[in-house]
């Protein structure tokens, strides 16, 4: 999995909401949720390849894989029922390498957990139709798991730092600015630094498609 050698800006931070929101309260709602879907529907599938303490190389399943790359910026989901969701499969997997994360999560004693997988592995689940194609004729090769995460996970993180620069820019419209210069200044490197970011991801999605 390609990790940006050069360094980055802080990635924005944003605090989890206790439960499932609406689209309007949580502008990360739709796209965290088809993360959800990769991770329900295939948590114990191959996404990736690593290698062990010892070099040996290790087969790294969805779960971590998701994992890995919301942890390379420091992020977690926006919901805590997902975080918890996530951290529950992990766990499971840990135990149960082969585990079948569809199953397990219907059959979740957590009925909050449980409801959950039913929303999100049942038809009626809007997919948008980059990633609807490949599930319906069932195609879910390594390569298009993969690359659906990667963009997802993308998505996840250029919507995060869109939602900061609006914010960062709002800040400039504040006119006691104009009678601190540090604060201004700090504002305006903030702002610098999420342009910065912005145009790294950006790049990364082209690089990290895999064929």
């Amino acid at each position: 999995v390609p990790v940006p050698t050069e360094e980055v800006p802080p990635f924005p931070r944003e605090e989890p909401q206790p439960s499932v929101p609406t689209v309007a309260a949580n502008p990360f709602y739709d796209t965290e949720s088809l993360i959800m879907r990769e991770l329900v529907l295939h948590g114990e599938c191959k996404a990736a390849e690593g290698e062990d303490e010892n070099g040996n190389p290790i087969a790294i399943n969805v779960a971590n894989f998701i994992q890995f790359c919301m942890e390379q910026d420091g992020l977690t989901f926006h919901t805590l029922l997902y975080n918890e969701v996530l951290n529950d499969v992990l766990d499971e997997l840990h135990r149960n390498p082969t585990q079948h994360v569809e199953s397990y999560m219907l059959a979740h004693q957590n009925i909050s957990y449980a409801n959950l997988a039913a929303e999100l592995a049942t038809e009626r689940y809007t997919l948008s139709k980059i990633y609807a194609t490949a599930e319906k004729n069932n195609e879910t090769s390594e390569r298009d798991l993969t690359n659906r995460l990667l963009h997802l996970i993308n998505d996840l993180k250029l919507r995060v730092i869109e939602i900061d620069l609006k914010e960062t820019q709002k800040k400039l419209l504040d006119p006691s600015l104009k009678n601190d210069v540090e604060q201004l200044g700090a504002v305006l490197k903030r702002l610098q630094e999420l342009i910065n970011l912005k145009k790294l991801l950006a790049k990364e999605a082209g690089d990290r498609i895999i064929t």
